[in-house]
This record gives C-alpha cells, sequence and structure tokens, in this order.
C-alpha cells in the first residue's frame, strides 16, 4: 500500500514542532501540516520549566532556544493592591534536570527554532497554508484531505498515523466527534509581550499580580 507518509501532523506550534523534530531523529517519513502560512505573532505560552528543557536538550536544541530564554531567580505573587501574599525563591531550587526550574520565553521565537530544527530532517516535510478539511481510518492508514490556502485547491494524503496538535479549536476533534473533557479556568488571564532594548534594566525575579 501506498503511504505518503509514516504520520501527519496537524498542527506546528510547539507541539506538533517538537513531535516532528523527535520524528525526524528517528528517521520517519513525517509531513506537518499547519493552516497559518507565516509565523504565529501572538504569544500564548511564555514560560516553560525544567522538564521542557530536558525534552528540549533529546531533539538537540536546548543551547539554541536558550538563547532567547530568561531564567527567573524570584516569583512573587501579589494581589491587586501590590501587597506580596507568596514568594518562591525558584533559583534555590535543584530538581536534578540539570537546568533551571523556571525559563520565560517569547513563542514566536521558540516556534521558529523549533521549526527551524526541522530542515535538519530531509524526511521531514512542513507545509504552511494546508488546512484539513476532511479524514476518515481504516485498519491500515489515516487518509486525510486538505485545502491549500492561497490556491484553494484540495489535496489527498493517506499515513499510518495521524497525530493531533491543532490546539484548543481542533478540527480532527471536531471531525472525529471527540468531546473536549475539563472546564475553562474561571478567571481571566492578561498575558502582555513586549520586546525590550539591548539597554533595557532586567531583573531576575517576576511578579504575578492576582
Amino acid at each position: 500500500m501506498s503511504f505518503d507518509a509514516d504520520v501527519i501532523i496537524l498542527g506546528c506550534g510547539p507541539v506538533g514542532a517538537v513531535a516532528a523534530n523527535f520524528l525526524g531523529m528517528y528517521g520517519l517519513r513525517c509531513i506537518v501540516l499547519e493552516r497559518e502560512a507565516g509565523p504565529h505573532g501572538q504569544p500564548r505560552a511564555f514560560s516553560c520549566d525544567d522538564e521542557a528543557l530536558r525534552i528540549y536538550q533529546q531533539i538537540g536544541l536546548v543551547e539554541a532556544l536558550r538563547a532567547d530564554m530568561v531564567a527567573c531567580e524570584r516569583v512573587e505573587y501579589t494581589g491587586v493592591g501590590g501587597r506580596k501574599f507568596a514568594q518562591i525563591d525558584v533559583g534555590e531550587l535543584e530538581f536534578g534536570t540539570g537546568y533551571a526550574p523556571l525559563h520565560f520565553f517569547y513563542q514566536p521565537l521558540l516556534e521558529q527554532t523549533l521549526r527551524g530544527g526541522l530542515r535538519r530532517f530531509p524526511r521531514v516535510s512542513l507545509r504552511l497554508g494546508h488546512e484539513l478539511t476532511a479524514l476518515r481510518q481504516d485498519d491500515e492508514a489515516v487518509s486525510v484531505e486538505v485545502r491549500v490556502v492561497a490556491t484553494g485547491e484540495y489535496q489527498q494524503l493517506r499515513a499510518r498515523h495521524l497525530l493531533a496538535c491543532d490546539g484548543a479549536h481542533s478540527p480532527v476533534r471536531r471531525l472525529l466527534e471527540v468531546a473536549l473533557v475539563g472546564r475553562r479556568y474561571d478567571e481571566r488571564w492578561l498575558a502582555v509581550s513586549g520586546l525590550a532594548g539591548e539597554d533595557a534594566v532586567r531583573v531576575a525575579h517576576t511578579r504575578f499580580v492576582c
């Protein structure tokens, strides 16, 4: 039976890009489909822990990723009036992984590095601007219908496996009628990200206003 790939990955955010790097390391044929035609400019995630860095180490990208990260020494939690009610000196914690427990990053840069890592693997293909429109599976494989966003043309692909890394509004989950188990967080969060100049004042602690 003819296959276009061993694995099709839908979504090339951090999860999909990391998975594709792992598959590339093992020599598997992998097609990564991403609906967005360019880099996603919205920083939806902003921190990771030491175990995430161990994962990045396994795919050979930890140093490149750490170059754009900031390690945090202390975390403070305050109320809206600025009164501190908790503090964690994370710089003094050691969990045996060899990395600090808390790092902050700018997600567009993180995704850029993870996607760049895919160029090391000739059997991994990243296809931007490709949107899943249908899928079907049998005992041997999964077949997907994909729309090229720029042209509107449709393509048919077949692989042994499909890995859904397509986020909260997952088309795969919708097409398979798989319910999302869980509930929303009751409080709203506001994440504000910006780019600081080279001469900006940087501090080694972080404050969460709760």
